[in-house]
């Protein structure tokens, strides 16, 4: 309310420059007039950063149990994703608004089964644990690639496009996202939005840059989890296969 005031009152004080008589009290109302919508795009500013500080504390709060080496918490504060490397755990966290709870579900390492980047819902890159690419949940017929984590984020923005999705690219990006397969029956997959917004935003800016290298990140890391469950299995397969070999 108070901001509506300020606003206003300098409009009221713009429209004086033009109503009193002389010099001196249009330059006065005019300087006054300025000065209190600056007032009041600083106070919009301030307001906005301790509403920001507010919910980060929120978010700490009600999380500060879970352990984690690596962790992420979405714009909106309504997901987390925690990975904790010492238990080998990787945490989910949403709620439907902000003041209210997180539901958090815990998974270890070898139940999480596939992960994959989609922008505007076309999938950039996949990984899944090793024999059940046919059976993937995530798997996108029109457009998919095995990722390679040695890949630099370019690599991916260079990928081919179709010439539908190349238009809906150059229309502008409205979401980035990264989904996994976890070991739940009820809700096996769960997106992290790294970004979203109503209006696209070019592929260029750094708004964007910054989206998806965040979730190009913690693709990667995702990968080297599952890549990791796959060779210890291969692991323990191998050695089987010698111990049966000496008997």
């Amino acid at each position: 309310m108070k901001f509506i005031l300020l606003f206003l009152t300098s409009i009221a004080a713009f429209v004086f420059t033009f109503i009193v008589p002389t010099l001196e009290a249009k330059f006065l109302c005019l300087i006054g007039s300025l000065l209190l919508f600056r007032l009041g795009i600083y106070m919009i500013n301030q307001s906005e950063k301790e509403r920001t500080a507010e919910l980060e504390q929120e978010v700490e709060d009600l999380l500060q149990h879970l352990p984690f080496t690596h962790k992420t918490i979405s714009d909106n504060y309504l997901q987390a994703l925690f990975i904790d490397e010492a238990s080998q755990t990787l945490f989910t966290a949403i709620r439907k608004d902000t003041g209210e709870s997180f539901d958090v579900k815990e998974y270890l390492f070898p139940e999480v089964y596939e992960a994959a980047i989609e922008e505007d819902g076309h999938q950039l890159a996949f990984i899944a644990r090793g024999g059940i690419l046919g059976g993937s949940l995530l798997k996108n017929v029109d457009h998919i690639e095995v990722f390679d984590t040695q890949k630099e984020d370019d690599d991916l923005n260079d990928e081919e496009f179709s010439e539908e999705e190349q238009d809906d690219i150059d229309d502008g990006i409205s979401k980035v996202s990264l989904k996994l397969v976890l070991d739940n029956l009820a809700h096996p997959i769960f997106e992290f939005i790294f970004f979203e917004s109503e209006e696209p935003v070019d592929p260029d800016s750094d708004e964007y840059k910054d989206a998806f290298k965040a979730c190009n990140q913690w693709y990667q890391m995702i990968s080297i989890l599952i890549k990791r469950q796959d060779h210890q299995k291969q692991v323990l397969v191998t050695r089987y296969e010698e111990a049966q070999k000496v008997i």
